[in-house]
């Protein structure tokens, strides 16, 4: 039976027995929004080895990781005392725990889409749905932007590219209009971007309150364009067209091919070349922009998990 109170992280291989199960198997993790939504691939695993898994993660995470039908309890890690339990395992462990490589990735791609599972949802998606084709009236795509990391995130401004060159998406084809769905600072950009004449982008991350929130927005775009942050993780995991904007040197998820990285299926990647400066990746997504059908493809949430969603009304 579960006698744990503190969080050891002392979960290792030899824990997990087949058809043996634990009581409860705690998951935390304090930071890294992305990383969340990255290991959320591995929560249908370690859930065939535990009666209860709980997660003790930031708040903002939680409206929509607590939707994930292998998650049984959810805490807010910055209230939250460590219930009883058997092991726990620090997120970022969870590779390491499972000795995952290219050969023995999770199956389920995209792997958030078992989360949209009720009315309620539906209903919410529905309802951005609509506010966002009136936004839009008169375009054929909608395309997201993120071009800076939270402020509070000080050791990853690098991956920040200039503001002002947001002034070169008004370049882009006429068919497109863009929403800003950056957080930090992003209205006050918009406003001076309409000022200059974009008249075809509209800041909706004021509406963007949690993950859950947040999600309901990403699925109803047609395209994301963004720096390496939890919105090219939350795209990508919805199966969502995901264009990361990537500094030269970038984490290892995104790692794996010229263009595409293995984690993320529809995924593709603008790396800055070491020599160059952020203008000329820029233009590479505007010119890009360009070419139709804009690749990759959606992966269709009902077509690659049926048997996780319910049927439409």
């Amino acid at each position: 039976f579960a006698k744990n109170t503190i969080l050891k992280n002392d979960l290792k291989k030899q824990d997990l027995i087949p058809h043996q199960k634990m009581h409860k198997i705690i998951i935390f993790g304090s930071f890294g929004y992305g990383d969340w939504i990255f290991m959320a691939r591995f929560f249908n695993r370690l859930k065939n080895y535990t009666q209860h898994l709980t997660l003790i993660c930031p708040a903002p995470m939680m409206p929509l990781l607590e939707k994930h039908p292998a998650v049984d309890e959810i805490l807010d890690i910055d209230t939250a005392s460590p219930p009883l339990h058997d092991k726990s395992i620090h997120m970022l462990q969870i590779l390491s725990l499972f000795q995952v490589n290219y050969y023995n990735m999770p199956e389920i791609y995209p792997h958030l889409s078992p989360i949209f599972r009720h009315d309620i949802d539906r209903e919410n998606m529905e309802k951005f749905k609509q506010k966002m084709a009136e936004y839009a009236k008169g375009y054929k795509l909608k395309v997201g932007l993120v071009w800076a990391v939270s402020v509070d995130r000080n050791a990853d401004q690098a991956r920040n590219y200039p503001a002002i060159l947001l002034h070169k998406f008004k370049g882009a084809p006429k068919d497109i209009h863009f929403f800003s769905l950056q957080v930090d600072g992003g209205d006050k950009v918009v406003e001076e971007l309409k000022k200059d004449g974009f008249e075809n982008i509209t800041n909706i991350a004021a509406e963007m309150d949690n993950f859950l929130t947040s999600a309901y927005i990403v699925q109803n775009l047609d395209l994301i364009i963004t720096i390496d942050t939890a919105t090219a993780h939350l795209g990508a995991a919805l199966g969502v067209p995901t264009w990361v904007i990537a500094a030269y040197s970038q984490p290892w998820y995104w790692q794996g091919g010229n263009v595409t990285s293995p984690w993320y299926l529809t995924s593709r990647l603008f790396r800055r070349r070491i020599d160059r400066d952020w203008d000329e990746v820029i233009d590479r997504v505007i010119n890009r922009l360009a070419i139709r059908p804009l690749e990759p493809l959606r992966v269709d949430m009902r077509a690659a998990c049926p048997f996780l969603l319910p049927p439409s009304e």
